[in-house]
């Protein structure tokens, strides 16, 4: 079996079987399991790329080969429009209402957050280069002072964790390969662990209770679309995962068990290309 070959059936293993796997062990260690997808994600991209362009070099006709790197651009090309157009459109968003709060809302600098007055009651932030934290004034009569504090850090988690770089890039080929189960169900999956790795950042700080609270008072307000907010994803999951009694030797299970399987992603795509004994098994 030729490498191309191998880097096939590679891609089509992974894309078929690893998100039932990921979805299982990332809501034990949520930060590994976002990298993990990411892993995932970008080398069935690189593998598949790499065959085509293997594939190129065994095309003996010239036309052959030049309707094989036609296909290998566009594919190249659809994947970065998607995840392009996928960032530029959230940027864009989170840009006009970002510039609309600057004139409604006012700085607070004991909470590191601009206040907004609503009669919902919201914290959430709006990342990138000019990240913001909003906070409504219902939201500040809501929630006590551990829980308002808690929701903060759990805002700050995504500003400083850059939070909507992984998103862009997870949803975008979602968009762009629909039709793959790990492409597909990338964005959800990412965007939940997203949420609960900035609520163990905020849990470590404030205590699961406090967090779990804010999640229950903010749950019936979502925040907009554009930003990444407290209330974000499925929040009763979120909220029993905080409360409910998880054994500490699941989760450490789970983180190694995740940082494994990523380092198997990315040695895959050199073990069904270049390694000879995986060749052979194959064959």
């Amino acid at each position: 079996m030729h490498p191309d070959e191998c880097l096939l059936l590679y891609g089509l293993a992974v894309s078929l079987l690893a998100p039932a796997l990921l979805a299982r062990l990332g809501v034990l260690a949520p930060r590994l399991g976002v990298a993990a997808w990411l892993i995932a994600l970008v080398t069935v991209v690189v593998g598949w790329a790499t065959a085509a362009a293997v594939a190129t070099q065994h095309a003996h006709a010239p036309l052959t080969r030049a309707i094989a790197w036609l296909a290998l651009g566009v594919f190249c090309a659809r994947l970065l429009w998607a995840v392009c157009a996928t960032a530029w459109r959230a940027a864009a968003r989170r840009a006009r209402h970002r510039d609309g709060l600057v004139l409604l809302g006012r700085a607070d600098a004991r909470l590191g957050a601009v206040v907004v007055e609503s009669g919902e009651a919201m914290v959430y932030c709006l990342p990138g280069r000019r990240s913001m934290i909003v906070v409504t004034s219902a939201a500040q009569q809501t929630l006590s002072g551990e829980q308002l504090r808690a929701a903060l850090a759990h805002e700050r988690a995504h500003v400083a964790g850059r939070h909507h770089l992984a998103m862009a890039l997870a949803f975008g080929l979602s968009r762009a390969v629909p039709w793959l189960p790990l492409f597909a169900l990338a964005g959800r999956h990412v965007g939940l662990l997203l949420e609960m790795s900035a609520d163990d950042d905020a849990a470590r700080r404030h205590g699961r209770g406090a967090v779990a609270g804010a999640l229950a008072a903010l749950s019936l307000s979502p925040a907009p679309a554009s930003a990444l907010s407290a209330a974000g994803g499925p929040v009763q999951l979120r909220a029993s995962r905080l409360t409910g009694p998880v054994a500490g030797w699941r989760r450490r299970t789970g983180g190694v068990t995740l940082a494994a399987l990523g380092g198997l992603l990315i040695a895959g795509p050199f073990m069904a290309a270049v390694s000879p004994w995986c060749m052979h098994l194959w064959l």
